[in-house]
């Protein structure tokens, strides 16, 4: 990247973010209707997490204390806006799907609730927040020593994050954490301004992610793998990895595409609107398709059902995102 390019805004970033954001609605139609292609959509939540990793890792963490509050801050206040409207709907219109201690834990952000299970995302946002600062320090201390460096102490942080995760903290998974440890360190590897070795690198993720969900499709759907067999205890583990490189895949490819196109006015509004609300439409579109709250079967038409829901989320995301801002400008400043 040459540093003329590099010091605009990356509208790239913003059109992958609205490209994952349509995949992930998508999903959760699909999901609806018993799609097994559901499962694949679904990896724009991890390329939402490898977009997040790769724009925090050339920020300056100067004050860990502020960086907290202002990433705390930018997640749960919305969180809480969906939330408490949507506990108050469960416990009113779906009580056999509510208890106080399932609200309870919801509002403490360590479960989620039924037609609304893409929360999960809120929890491993905030743990890949908190760990940032720590992250960042970590990746300053090989700044400057290539890519080769950058490349192991990201192997080494994946391997301690799977550890931690599968041992200690059961809820988080760990390809999900490490889908922002490996965004954070693409940054990183550009910034050490080694065009070959960063390219290399980059061919590396997309090659073995196309080996690893190679290997899952072959398996999953044309004829199964004795080896993988043999191994079946460690499937679901060994398809939520391949579930990462296919993330990191496909961000790497639209990235390299996506960078040195000239982006209309218009097209830049755009992507500047779903900047904007695309977190808060995440937060309110499986509600309206999964779960007791869904209008899909509002009418006998599915596709004037799938245009009313995403009138609804729009429109629902609108006024989250106006009353969280009032809510930081005004009570939380």
């Amino acid at each position: 990247m040459n540093n003329d390019m590099a010091s605009q805004y990356d509208y790239s970033i913003s059109m992958i973010r609205a490209m994952s954001m349509v995949a992930i609605i998508t999903c959760h139609f699909m999901q609806y209707l018993d799609i097994e292609l559901a499962w694949w959509f679904n990896v724009g939540v991890q390329v939402f997490l490898c977009i997040s990793g790769y724009l925090y890792s050339d920020r300056e963490i100067s004050d860990p204390i502020e960086f907290y509050k202002k990433t705390i801050q930018k997640i749960l206040v919305d969180y809480y806006v969906v939330i408490i409207v949507a506990l108050g709907a469960y416990w009113v219109e779906a009580k056999n799907c509510i208890n106080i201690a399932k609200s309870i834990r919801v509002l403490l952000v360590c479960d989620t609730l039924d037609g609304g299970g893409h929360l999960w995302f809120i929890a491993t946002i905030l743990a890949c927040y908190l760990l940032t600062p720590l992250i960042s320090s970590l990746y300053n201390r090989v700044a400057g020593k290539g890519v080769f460096r950058v490349f192991f102490q990201t192997c080494m942080m994946t391997l301690l994050c799977f550890i931690l995760c599968r041992f200690y903290f059961y809820y988080f998974n760990p390809a999900m954490i490490s889908c922002y440890i490996i965004g954070y360190a693409l940054k990183r590897i550009e910034i050490e301004q080694s065009p070959i070795k960063e390219n290399t690198f980059k061919i590396v993720f997309v090659i073995i992610g196309c080996v690893m969900n190679g290997i899952q499709v072959i398996h999953s759907y044309i004829m199964p793998l004795s080896i993988v067999t043999i191994f079946s205890k460690y499937w679901n583990v060994y398809c939520d990895y391949a579930h990462l490189m296919l993330g990191i895949g496909n961000f790497v490819v639209l990235h390299s595409l996506l960078y040195n196109i000239r982006y209309s006015g218009h097209l830049i509004s755009v992507l500047k609107i779903t900047d904007k609300y695309s977190y808060d439409i995440y937060l309110t579109n499986q509600f309206f398709i999964l779960g007791p709250f869904s209008l899909m079967k509002l009418t006998p038409w599915i596709f004037v059902n799938v245009v009313i829901i995403g009138s609804i989320v729009a429109l629902c995301a609108v006024i989250i995102n106006q009353v969280s801002r009032w809510l930081k400008v005004n009570v939380l400043k």
